[in-house]
C-alpha cells in the first residue's frame, strides 16, 4: 500500500455519534437559571464551519497580493425531523422578553470501527438565523426542517481524532 493512501478503517460513518443542545430553557419553554441539556436526536445532518475574514494587500517591493487573516466567524446549519417545538419556544421567549436565547451544540463523532477514534466539539453561544415554524409536504415520509445559526467559538472537547498513520494529518 502506498504511503498516504486512505484506508477504509480510517473513515468515519456520518451516522455514528450524538448531538446535544444546552440552553437556559426548560421543556416548557420557561427560563431556567441552570443550563438544561437535551439530546437532539432528530438531527440528520449538521455542519459547522469557521469562516475566516481576510484582507488583501500588496507589500512594498512585490507585485503579488498577499492575504492576512483578521478575524473569524462561526456559521452552521442543521437538518432535522420536524417534530420538536424547541425552536418555536425559543422564539416565544424572545418575543415575550426581548432577550436572545443563546444555546450550545455539542457534536460527538464516535465510529467505534474507525481508526480515527472519537471527537467531541462544542459550538458555544449559538444564535438562530431562522426559526422553522410550520411545514407541510404531501410527498414527504419524514417531514424535515432546516436551521442556520452562528456561534461565537468552538470549544474542543476532551477527545479529538487520532492522528491517522501514513501521512494523514
Amino acid at each position: 500500500m502506498a504511503v498516504g493512501t486512505l484506508r477504509a478503517k480510517d473513515t468515519i460513518s456520518g451516522a455514528l455519534g450524538s448531538c446535544y443542545i444546552s440552553m437556559n430553557m426548560d421543556r416548557n419553554g420557561e427560563y431556567s437559571a441552570s443550563k438544561c441539556r437535551y439530546k437532539f436526536g432528530q438531527v440528520s445532518k449538521l455542519e459547522a464551519d469557521i469562516e475566516l475574514s481576510k484582507v488583501q494587500f500588496t507589500p512594498l517591493g512585490q507585485t503579488e497580493e498577499v492575504n492576512k487573516i483578521t478575524g473569524s466567524k462561526g456559521k452552521g446549519s442543521a437538518t432535522f425531523a420536524f417534530d420538536t417545538s424547541m425552536f418555536l419556544k425559543m422564539y416565544r421567549y424572545f418575543r415575550e422578553t426581548g432577550q436572545e436565547m443563546f444555546f450550545d451544540i455539542q457534536v460527538n463523532n464516535n465510529d467505534k470501527s474507525s481508526a480515527a477514534g472519537e471527537q467531541t466539539v462544542t459550538l458555544k453561544n449559538c444564535l438562530l438565523d431562522t426559526i422553522p415554524i410550520a411545514r407541510l409536504d404531501t410527498k414527504s415520509a419524514v417531514l424535515e426542517a432546516n436551521i442556520s445559526f452562528t456561534y461565537e467559538y468552538a470549544a474542543e472537547g476532551s477527545k479529538t481524532f487520532n492522528q491517522v498513520q501514513d501521512g494523514w494529518f
